[in-house]
């Protein structure tokens, strides 16, 4: 048996790199995927209790100002004029965003009301 000649040896050896490339290659990618996964389920969580926490704000707001907003804004309510506005710019900017598909709304269990029933009763 002959010995293999000097550019076949050279492409042993490169052919040897890349399959050591390659393996490292889809190892980096399985590391990434893993942890893509990961950052989503830590993203859908931090979505859905900003919802949570969105729903919340506004129910809070509509109780507290019997959905009169124009009154409510006025300070009738023992709302400042400036944490009415700070509150009424977050509801507005995250439906906005949820307008935009930036945020989603596919959270379960919540029960969110724009008008809660305590006020529409009266």
């Amino acid at each position: 048996m002959s010995e293999k000649s000097d550019w076949d040896k050279g492409y042993d050896q490169a052919m040897m790199r890349a399959y050591g490339e390659r393996k490292a290659l889809k190892a980096r990618i399985t590391e990434l995927e893993a942890e893509l996964t990961e950052l989503k389920e830590r993203f859908d969580i931090t979505d859905g209790l900003l919802n949570q926490a969105t729903c919340s704000i506004g129910a809070v707001i509509a109780c507290c100002t019997y959905n009169s907003n124009a009154e409510a804004m006025a300070g009738a309510y023992g709302i400042s004029y400036r944490a009415f506005t700070m509150i009424d710019n977050f509801i507005k900017n995250y439906n906005r965003a949820v307008l935009d598909g930036k945020a989603s709304t596919d959270v379960k269990n919540i029960i969110c009301w724009p008008n809660p029933p305590e006020v529409n009763n009266g």
